[in-house]
């Protein structure tokens, strides 16, 4: 995914900037999995539900892996409960309802000052 702009994110319980995602979040939110993507620039997130702060906007897109654009209804922000305890407050998160999966963009992870650790079979 590829779009102008700055995301964040930030985490409470926690006392190091290391978040290890995908196990918990596949258990927090099905069917719409939330996955990592370590090429886009921006988290994105399809249920409206999910946010817990939100501001409509109009005329953005963001463009897909594949070519094809999608239209972004609003930005805001998004709080992953884990099963720890833990949450993950995803800022600056794009409203595109017709991504069949929300992302949690790898490079704006980091970016904020979190580690990501992928090794075989995990994450």
């Amino acid at each position: 995914m590829v779009v102008g702009g700055s995301s964040g994110a930030s985490t409470s319980g926690a006392t190091e900037g290391y978040v290890s995602i995908q196990p918990e979040l596949l258990t927090i939110y099905e069917p719409c999995d939330w996955l990592i993507d370590t090429g886009a620039n921006v988290h994105v997130c399809a249920d409206k539900s999910l946010f817990v702060s939100y501001q409509a906007i109009t005329g953005k897109t963001v463009s897909m892996g594949n070519s094809s654009t999608a239209e972004v209804l609003g930005i805001g922000s998004v709080d992953l409960k884990f099963p720890s305890g833990r949450i993950l407050s995803l800022k600056r998160v794009h409203h595109v309802p017709t991504v069949r999966r929300n992302i949690i963009s790898g490079s704006v992870i980091v970016r904020e000052g979190y580690e990501l650790a992928f090794k075989f079979n995990k994450l």
